[in-house]
């Protein structure tokens, strides 16, 4: 994953820990330790702005092109693209809620 997809899913994780974190505050943890439901299908609906062809540069990198498709209620899919027609696939990736928890 490129520093700018990193910091794509970073930025889309904190608007959703910002909007939930009354609920995470609130949450019970389960008995692994992890927090019952800090994030839900409503949080993770928020995300939707993501959808989309993306293209971006960093000094000293390649660019880096990916296109994201909310794939359901819980899944965002993320394919990597070697040009800017976004016709050479180089990768695939996920962002999805399960458990309470996006990874």
């Amino acid at each position: 994953m490129t520093h700018l997809s990193r910091t794509l899913l970073f930025l889309a994780a904190s608007a959703s820990v910002s909007a939930s974190r009354a609920a995470f505050a609130q949450a019970s943890p389960s008995q692994r330790g992890q927090p019952k439901t800090p994030y839900g299908v409503a949080d993770f609906a928020k995300l939707h702005w993501l959808e989309g062809r993306w293209a971006g540069t960093a000094a000293d990198e390649s660019p880096v092109y990916a296109r994201y498709h909310v794939a359901n209620d819980s899944t965002i899919e993320i394919s990597y693209y070697r040009d800017s027609a976004f016709t050479q696939p180089s990768g695939t990736g996920r962002v999805y809620l399960t458990v309470g928890t996006q990874f």
